[in-house]
């Protein structure tokens, strides 16, 4: 596949198309990202035990509600990006800039996702739960 001593590795550098190239995303990503930042400031371990709770300005508000439209959530993209089992996002006109809280979750372990998203020790989340219905409907 390869000529002799090259790998794909050494292969030269593939440059994404331009039509990819997207600044207005960029820009929310670099929002999302800065709350991350700031979780892995405030956690010293496993961020998927906590609970963040993030505050900003209308602005930047805005822009995090096309990650998560619900106010509180533990499947939303903002989670994702987050790496958290949870975010509540609060519009706050008296921020600055935008702050990240974080505490321990209060949803217990889900041994499926292994995220601390369950209502009752032993049973799947809410979430867990929608998909092995759907995969039980699928096999039958």
């Amino acid at each position: 596949m390869f000529a002799e001593g090259k790998s794909v590795f050494r292969s030269r550098r593939l440059e994404p198309p331009e039509t990819w190239n997207n600044p207005s995303i960029g820009k929310l990503m670099d929002i999302a990202l800065s709350a991350r930042s700031q979780v892995n400031k405030l956690v010293p371990g496993n961020t998927w035990e906590m609970a963040a709770t993030v505050k900003t300005n209308s602005d930047e508000f805005g822009k995090l509600k096309i990650f998560q439209p619900e106010e509180v959530s533990t499947d939303s993209q903002l989670t994702e990006l987050l790496q958290v089992s949870e975010v509540r996002l609060i519009s706050d006109e008296s921020a600055s800039e935008l702050l990240v809280e974080v505490l321990p979750s209060k949803g217990k372990f889900c041994e499926r996702c292994r995220r601390y998203t369950s209502s009752e020790e032993g049973r799947p989340c809410q979430r867990c739960e929608r998909v092995l219905q759907t995969l039980r409907a699928a096999v039958r």
